[in-house]
């Protein structure tokens, strides 16, 4: 019951979340990360991440072979272009183990965050 509540869970998160093999093939794509790459969950599962990310793969597959290596979480802020939107912003690319052979993937949108930062350096240097 635990595991599908989770699995619910997952589907309907607002961030991009998706769980690759040791061969970086999809095996689970949530909605958000099927509206990113505009194609459904199911088209991703058994395709490798760079076929579908061909872009950003030289900068997420490193990250990706880290968490293999060492079993940490590995996270980088990615400039990068959402086929559904078709501009770049920065996102916040985090990498962590999800069971033995499997790695989670999540691309959290890192726009507000950067806003906050440029307003807090403006106010520190304005008074």
């Amino acid at each position: 019951m635990r595991s599908e509540r989770f699995d619910s869970s997952m589907e309907h998160a607002p961030a991009p979340i998706a769980i690759l093999d040791n061969h970086y093939r999809f095996v689970k794509v949530n909605r958000a990360m099927a509206k990113v790459h505009r194609i459904t969950s199911e088209a991703h599962v058994g395709i490798t991440f760079d076929k579908v990310v061909t872009s950003l793969s030289p900068l997420i597959l490193p990250l990706l072979a880290k968490v293999f290596a060492t079993g940490e979480t590995a996270e980088a802020e990615i400039l990068g272009e959402p086929a559904y939107l078709g501009t770049s912003r920065p996102w916040l690319a985090v990498c962590f183990p999800s069971g033995e052979s499997e790695i989670g993937f999540m691309a959290l949108q890192a726009t507000a965050q950067k806003q906050i930062s440029v307003s807090n350096r403006n106010f520190l240097v304005d008074n």
